[in-house]
């Protein structure tokens, strides 16, 4: 992401600059960033019987100066300069020549300048995982109030955000339950998916929901997609 970030930026501020310039020079092409991902065929395909890809854009290119690449990010920066969210426009306008039929964006928790220009200005819907400790609830409130997703638009006009319940351990089902009011009653809505938290996720990185598809955690997961 870092790599294809500072291309966009590189040529939008160039064609600002001139705007004689091309509009996509090739090394713009997000596929040139993408890595497909080696998944079983009945992962990629859909119910219809088509089949589908899935790539992956990393981070970006880990060598000596990625750690300077990504101080160079500074997304802060360009909002405050004024070309903030044109730019995560331009960003979005490229993922969607991409030719793909769902792009997902995963943003770091909690507050920061690019979970904000992402959720603000590149996406349609946003995905909001929170816990459900106080910490969590009262967080998630006050930065989704900071983004102006609270108060919620009333009906039928459409949350741009889902609320995710996450983790929601199986052992505690009359306290997860007590919290899951507080939740609803702080943000204003129950949440639109429950996911229950499962061991095996925090000891092997796995497709837990197609090794065990029967799971409450499964379910939760295909629910969400």
């Amino acid at each position: 992401f870092v790599d294809f970030f500072l291309k966009v930026r590189e040529v939008f501020l160039r064609r600002a600059q001139s705007p004689t310039q091309p509009k996509s020079p090739p090394d713009l092409d997000p596929k040139h960033y993408l890595v497909p991902l080696d998944l079983p065929r009945e992962l990629l395909t859909s119910p219809v019987g088509k089949p589908g890809r899935v790539s992956l854009m990393p981070a970006g290119r880990l060598d000596e100066s990625y750690v300077s690449r990504l101080a160079d990010v500074r997304i802060g920066e360009t909002y405050q300069a004024g070309y903030g969210a044109p730019l995560a426009w331009e960003i979005r306008r490229h993922l969607q020549e991409a030719g793909f039929d769902y792009v997902l964006i995963d943003s770091r928790p909690g507050d920061s300048d690019i979970s904000g220009a992402l959720l603000i200005d590149v996406s349609d819907r946003t995905v909001v995982i929170s816990g459900l400790n106080r910490q969590n609830v009262e967080g998630t409130r006050r930065y989704l109030e900071e983004i102006g997703f609270l108060p919620a638009p009333e009906p039928p006009k459409p949350r741009r955000f889902l609320l995710v319940a996450s983790p929601l351990p199986r052992e505690e089902p009359h306290l997860g339950k007590e919290r899951l009011e507080i939740f609803a009653k702080t943000l204003g809505s129950a949440p639109d998916v429950e996911l229950i938290y499962h061991p095996r996720l925090a000891l092997i990185e796995e497709i837990f929901a197609a090794d065990f598809p029967k799971d409450a955690t499964s379910i939760g997961y295909r629910t969400l997609a």
